[in-house]
């Protein structure tokens, strides 16, 4: 409700550092049930594609995928998904698993959807370079994506500018 005239304003509880852990520790052990369950299903019906479980589904999984801390069962579940008919996975999905995935075991990635900030030249970089770069926009088409300088700009509008500093 409203404050009225000589009451105290009601300040925000503050966690103490201890409440912060606890908390950290119960999404970690979240994530780690949501990533044994996801794995089960996997088991069951394979990845779970668009055509399975719907696009809110198929989403999902990716989101608790991405989520994961296991990298053994994100790599598993791209070659899965990359088996999948083209428009069974989203393509922006499929893209930034590969690309994770590539770049967690430090090889050059295929669509070009990790990027970081150069600070030294201000600019927006591929993490870990791609696989035959002059093909990267026939690969993404293949799957559904626009033109990779369509998404540095997206990015730059949505991130601003990358400084020394940042």
């Amino acid at each position: 409700g409203q404050v009225r005239e000589g009451e105290p304003f009601a300040r925000p509880q503050i966690p103490s550092r201890e409440e912060l852990l606890e908390n950290a520790k119960s999404v970690e052990q979240l994530v780690q049930e949501h990533t044994d369950r996801l794995k089960e299903i996997v088991d069951e019906i394979g990845w779970p594609s668009k055509h399975l479980v719907g696009f809110d589904g198929a989403h999902a999984a990716f989101m608790l995928l991405q989520q994961s801390n296991d990298e053994q069962f994100r790599a598993e579940a791209v070659q899965l998904m990359q088996q999948l008919p083209k428009g069974q996975v989203d393509a922006d999905d499929l893209a930034l698993m590969t690309d994770r995935v590539a770049v967690e075991q430090g090889k050059p990635q295929t669509y070009g959807t990790q990027i970081s900030c150069n600070r030294a030249t201000g600019e927006l970089e591929i993490i870990g370079g791609l696989i035959d770069e002059a093909n990267l926009d026939r690969r993404r088409a293949e799957i559904g994506l626009p033109p990779a300088k369509l998404d540095f700009a997206d990015a730059r509008y949505k991130f601003g500018a990358c400084v020394e500093g940042d």
